[in-house]
């Protein structure tokens, strides 16, 4: 557990206060958390790396640990960097992360925007990182960089790289290419995911060594959301993350807007499905939420809504050849200038009609009397 919570809390400024049951503003010198006695949960700060980003910059968003030189690549989304961090000072008693350098876009070679995504090759040879374009809706980029943050080379791949990740057996980088549209949603790429040939070396590497593998609906199951229905099924898939089995044989792959995950055979390059993740009943008593941000208090209860799960981050592990998948259910929504389908309950009362058949909680006629009593009104 020690070692686990060294390479994790790192990772952001505050990720360590979010475990803790009790209330955290103000309490800028907690630095330890312990469970009930006979449980085994200990969490203790032993270091913190400080961006000197502003809140909600990301100025710690994403890290990848090298354990043999003991050291952090995090990206900066406040500086559009990565930037390498020395936890080795940790073992002399020091909770001061330095930093040891820090690689900015124009360091990495590529026309970027932003970086995305770090991670480091099985065997600790290199590391990579994901950089969309200027254009987010034009093919991004992948740059692999030495430890020591030095350019090897740069290869192209699909729109939006949002995420990278490499096969247990180090032969592969997959990317997810989230494929976003643009903020008029008058282009909208296909989602996809990159394979990058890396088995012999990434020095010198070419656009030869990407392959794409692309969305078909053949393999997509029917009740598969769709965000626009206007758009073909490639379009509309927007892959996320990406968690690879032991065996270096299948790819698991969040597709957060649709509420589903799609297989990939990594070997044939192929998609084999796309399943939908299904809903959450919260009419039943063990699902409640709180249903307004306009009343100002808390009225967690049950409600008439089925949720969608929509994941962000994937994580994976096997167990009697049994490969078992655990998601962090974000939840999203498609907010365009162009395009946005976020709606008040009050302004879709006139075209909606509530059916107990998809609620396990009530009946109809508890709905209808429901409606009455104002349920779809502002407060």
């Amino acid at each position: 557990m020690k070692n686990l919570v060294k390479k994790t809390i790192v990772g952001a400024v505050a990720s360590w206060l979010l475990i803790s049951p009790i209330s955290t503003y103000g309490v800028a010198n907690l630095s330890q958390f312990s469970s009930e006695e006979g449980e085994d949960l200990h969490v203790e700060l032993i270091g913190r790396y400080t961006s000197g980003a502003e809140i909600g910059q990301g100025g710690t968003e994403i890290v990848a640990y090298d354990k043999e030189n003991q050291h952090v690549f995090s990206i900066n989304g406040d500086q559009n960097a990565v930037e390498i961090l020395d936890l080795s000072q940790l073992k002399d008693g020091k909770q001061e992360i330095p930093l040891l350098k820090q690689i900015t876009l124009a360091d990495l070679g590529v026309p970027a925007s932003d970086v995305t995504s770090v991670a480091i090759h099985p065997d600790g040879q290199f590391f990579a990182v994901s950089a969309p374009s200027v254009n987010k809706v034009d093919p991004g980029f992948v740059v692999f960089l030495s430890l020591e943050g030095d350019y090897l080379s740069s290869v192209q791949v699909g729109s939006l790289p949002d995420m990278i990740t490499f096969t247990p057996d180090g032969a592969k980088l997959l990317v997810a290419n989230e494929g976003e549209p643009n903020d008029e949603y008058t282009v909208n790429p296909e989602g996809s995911i990159s394979v990058i040939d890396v088995k012999e070396g990434v020095e010198g590497l070419t656009n030869a060594s990407v392959s794409t593998i692309r969305f078909t609906d053949d393999v997509i199951d029917s009740d598969v959301r769709k965000v626009r229905e206007d758009h073909t099924y490639a379009e509309n898939l927007e892959p996320e993350y990406i968690v690879i089995d032991d065996k270096s044989q299948f790819a698991y792959v969040a597709l957060q807007e649709n509420n589903a995950i799609a297989i990939i055979d990594i070997s044939n390059q192929k998609v084999l499905t796309v399943k939908s993740l299904g809903y959450k009943d919260y009419s039943i008593t063990e699902n409640q939420l709180d249903a307004s941000n306009k009343d100002d208090e808390i009225n967690i209860q049950n409600w008439p809504v089925l949720s969608m799960y929509q994941p962000d981050g994937l994580a994976s592990y096997t167990v009697d050849s049994k490969t078992y998948i655990l998601s962090a259910n974000e939840g999203d929504s498609q907010n365009y200038k162009g395009f946005s389908e976020e709606e008040r309950v009050n302004d879709l009362k006139e075209n909606y009609e509530l059916n107990a058949d998809l609620f396990e909680g009530y009946t109809q006629e508890m709905l209808d009397k429901m409606i009455l009593d104002g349920l779809f009104e502002e407060d």
